[in-house]
């Protein structure tokens, strides 16, 4: 994990971000987002905080047919990355990078149940009043 730390015009970025993962795709990337003047350290405590909580907990399993994931329960998180092959953006969960296809399959005993969609940014936001900056 590598910590990248920087002045966007919105405040003090910190990421975290796997480096090496098999095959160059997927990986566990957090952020915060806090004020001008933060206190550094607290925001890369923030953005650890964050990766041990998300980290501790598994959204995938393996199928127990042997093929693929499978969802560990009836939520999952993740992020959307880019296709380098040029196909639909991939999905990233617990680190992994799947297809659209193999992200539907691990949805497959969900078939006729209801779901809904979330779309977060990136990065927490933690400044002192989001609201002045255009924020939540």
């Amino acid at each position: 994990m590598r910590y990248r730390i920087w002045r966007a015009p919105t405040g003090i970025s910190v990421e975290l971000r796997e480096q090496e993962t098999s095959g160059g795709e997927g990986g566990f990337e957090f952020g915060v987002l806090g004020d001008h003047d933060a206190d550094v350290p607290m925001l890369v405590s923030a953005v650890r905080a964050r990766a041990e909580a998300e980290m501790s907990r598994c959204y995938l399993e393996p199928d127990p047919g042997g093929f693929g994931w499978t969802l560990a329960g009836e939520d999952v998180s993740g992020r959307l990355e880019w296709d380098p092959d040029g196909g639909p953006y991939r999905v990233v969960i617990d680190g992994r990078s799947l297809s659209w296809e193999e992200f539907g399959l691990t949805l497959g005993s969900f078939e006729g149940w209801r779901f809904r969609l979330v779309i977060e940014d990136r990065s927490a936001d933690v400044r002192s009043d989001p609201a002045a900056w255009g924020g939540a």
